[in-house]
């Protein structure tokens, strides 16, 4: 084989080798920006995990509290009726002021 030959196998063989390592750069540095946007991702879902179920766990106390609150008041509404009744003349009972269609009512009914 000539010299000539031999120089411009080694010439390509240099640029093949030059454009795998910038190939190798070149995904290299992707692949470095996608794990930093991969980590800014589940920063971000991390945090509207916890923010979300922050806002749930205080949805369901509202509404346990509005639950616990009206029964509590139509209890006491019952109690203060049952206060009044006079146990000597049971003719005339006070009627409780409770209009819900639970078992509160029921009773405040009676």
């Amino acid at each position: 084989m000539p010299s000539g030959v031999i120089s411009d196998y080694q010439t390509k063989r240099s640029l093949l080798t030059g454009y795998i390592t910038e190939f190798k750069n070149f995904q290299e540095n992707l692949m470095s920006k996608a794990m930093k946007n991969a980590s800014q991702l589940e920063k971000n879902l991390l945090q509207m995990i916890v923010v979300s179920s922050g806002l749930m766990i205080a949805v369901m106390l509202l509404i346990a509290y509005w639950i616990v609150s009206g029964t509590a008041k139509s209890l006491n509404n019952i109690s203060k009726v049952m206060t009044h009744i006079n146990y000597d003349d049971l003719t005339s009972l006070p009627r409780a002021d409770v209009t819900t269609d639970d078992e509160i009512g029921e009773i405040g009914a009676a």
